[in-house]
């Protein structure tokens, strides 16, 4: 049993960092040990650094940002909408006009459809 403990353990601490949110800072935050102005400095997060957001109560949130957790303002995270990809339309069909296989006008056919010609 001791040997399914540990992969175990590991599978859960793991996937419990997926349940953040992504977000970013708007203006340089101090990361704290603790959701007070008087503890200790972590570290100091950069304006527009991409954090992971937990929970926030109406002054503090818990975030991580390069595997370091704690608590910065709230007034200093933003939350992030969904990012969307953008996917280009596909190339237009172009219709030449010419002799095209036995009539004479636009080509019916994507380009390069008969390249032998």
């Amino acid at each position: 049993m001791k040997h399914f403990a540990l992969p175990f353990a590991c599978i859960l601490a793991t996937t419990s960092f997926a349940l953040a949110d992504p977000a970013i800072t708007v203006r340089p935050a101090t990361m704290r040990a603790a959701p007070s102005p008087k503890a200790k400095v972590l570290q100091t997060i950069p304006a527009n650094a991409d954090i992971d957001l937990s929970r926030c109560t109406e002054s503090w949130c818990y975030v991580s940002w390069r595997n370091i957790f704690g608590y910065v303002p709230v007034n200093s995270v933003e939350a992030m909408p969904e990012r969307r990809v953008y996917v280009p339309a596909p190339p237009p069909v172009v219709y030449a006009p010419g002799y095209w296989g036995g009539y004479w006008g636009p080509r019916p056919f994507g380009p390069g459809r008969y390249r032998h010609w």
